[in-house]
């Protein structure tokens, strides 16, 4: 049963995030070794929208690690552990909750040891620039600890880049670029340094010193944001750092096309989006409504035609719907 829930959830996810985003490039999905236990080492700038991309772009069934703050409540809980997330505990939870990480590591050895994929965020905490802070030593001590309890498995570490156009806006892209996977052979350190490297790699990186400028040079010359290649051939042919650079954001017609037509919708996103105190989660809780509440959109009008008879008034909403999503999509963001 919990199988079936994932595999369907699974698809219908892959569905929206399709929807969602005007386009989701994957590179390197070769590097994927098959029948070994995996441990994805990916860079975290997009709350719980990174994980399902991962598991959506993927056929590896992946279990997550996360922060347990979201696992507080009873019903989050369950249902985040039905979804295969195992909850991280960190010294803000309380010092004295640390010891339940035990358990998490206990149940991520079990997955690995059964050939199974793990994803973590190194960083240990997520934001939206586009940088990789220093690699915890929490993955190490998955990557070593499984090494250690189970010789025999070969655990592979595959360091995955995911790079936004914008993170914050719908019909923006996003691009997935998985690394060559290499075994652990090193210390904790010396692997925290290995695994940075092999993540920075593949994402846009901009020179700290430089970074306003760059970021509005790359935004303002519409460079793609999701393909680090060629922010990398931006900045090395086109940037001059002494140059100052501005950008302003573009509102575009589809966009306000699209929120007219959800427009209730919109009000339920305008009052969650108040609640928000980290603007990380602002994508996540975005795609969450339209998720959720565009099939019941859909779901009202349908009851409404069927009671009145207006079945040209919903279906002309339905497809005019679909077009302002469509459109939103190819905005050149």
């Amino acid at each position: 049963m919990k199988n079936t829930f994932n595999h369907v959830l699974r698809l219908l996810t892959r569905i929206a995030l399709h929807g969602y985003f005007s386009k989701i490039s994957v590179k390197g999905l070769h590097n994927i070794p098959k029948n070994r236990p995996i441990l994805f080492v990916v860079n975290h700038q997009n709350a719980l929208i990174d994980p399902i991309l991962i598991a959506t772009e993927t056929d590896t069934k992946p279990h997550f690690l996360t922060r347990a703050s979201v696992f507080q409540k009873y019903w989050a809980a369950r249902m985040l552990d039905y979804i295969r997330m195992f909850p991280v505990y960190r010294v803000r939870d309380g010092i004295q909750t640390i010891k339940k990480n035990e358990e998490t590591f206990e149940k991520s050895f079990n997955v690995l040891a059964q050939g199974g994929t793990l994803l973590i965020f190194p960083e240990g905490t997520h934001h939206l620039n586009r940088t990789l802070k220093p690699l915890s030593k929490g993955f190490t001590r998955i990557a070593l600890g499984i090494k250690e309890k189970y010789p025999d498995q070969g655990l592979i570490i595959v360091p995955v880049g995911i790079n936004y156009s914008a993170h914050q806006f719908s019909g923006s892209k996003v691009g997935i670029q998985f690394g060559k996977g290499f075994e652990s052979n090193e210390d904790s350190r010396e692997l925290r340094e290995k695994t940075f490297e092999a993540m920075k790699a593949l994402i846009v990186f901009p020179d700290e010193g430089e970074y306003a400028n760059q970021m509005a040079f790359l935004k303002s010359s519409q460079v793609d944001l999701s393909q680090p290649e060629l922010v990398k051939k931006a900045l090395k042919t086109a940037y001059e750092p002494a140059k100052s650079y501005h950008f302003k954001p573009k509102v575009y017609l589809s966009n306000i096309l699209m929120k007219l037509i959800h427009f209730p919708l919109w009000l339920v996103w305008k009052y969650i989006q108040a609640k928000i105190k980290d603007p990380v989660f602002y994508a996540t809780f975005k795609f969450l409504v339209g998720f959720v509440g565009i099939p019941l959109l859909y779901f009202a009008g349908f009851l409404l035609a069927f009671f009145t008879g207006k079945w040209t008034w919903f279906l002309t909403y339905v497809l005019v719907s679909q077009l302002s999503i469509y459109l939103n999509r190819n905005d050149p963001r």
